[in-house]
């Protein structure tokens, strides 16, 4: 999990393409491994997993070792804790009553969408929340050329 950075659906190129590409997505999925190659993009080699997904290929780019940081340095500082046996029941069994597919629908980009993140960036900006940043840059726009008309003029 902690290599996986980036997925791309991964289709056949042209009709020549077709019969190796269903050959490969049916081995895969049919003994239940994945693919690993190398590719270049944007100038950078890449390591990536080749995986099924429904009736295509998914590619998801891959981190190289040298990027993933060790976990032992971070836990390190966890205490030994022991565990009341009701807490950890209730929790499992707080876990099987929420568990279930995941839908991504519902997790929506509060910051980036106009949410509470965007009133705060607005506010920071010296616009009124609410604001969008084309009016804001429109009203500037305007100002800054009626400021050089009255220059001009004087």
């Amino acid at each position: 999990m902690r290599y996986y950075e980036t997925p791309y659906y991964l289709l056949p190129d042209g009709d020549m393409a077709d019969e190796g590409y269903v050959i490969i997505q049916k081995a895969l999925k049919d003994t239940g491994k994945v693919g690993v190659g190398q590719f270049i993009q944007r100038g950078h080699g890449n390591i990536v997993a080749i995986k099924p997904f429904g009736e295509g290929l998914i590619l998801k780019v891959l981190r190289h070792a040298n990027e993933i940081r060790a976990a032992e340095p971070f836990f390190k500082e966890i205490q030994d804790v022991k565990v009341d046996k009701e807490a950890l029941d209730l929790a499992k069994e707080l876990v099987q009553r929420k568990a279930g597919k995941f839908d991504p629908e519902p997790f929506k980009d509060k910051y980036t969408r106009g949410g509470v993140g965007a009133d705060q960036r607005q506010a920071r900006a010296g616009a009124a929340p609410g604001d969008t940043a084309c009016k804001r840059t429109a009203a500037s726009a305007k100002k800054a050329a009626k400021g050089t008309a009255r220059r001009k003029s004087a």
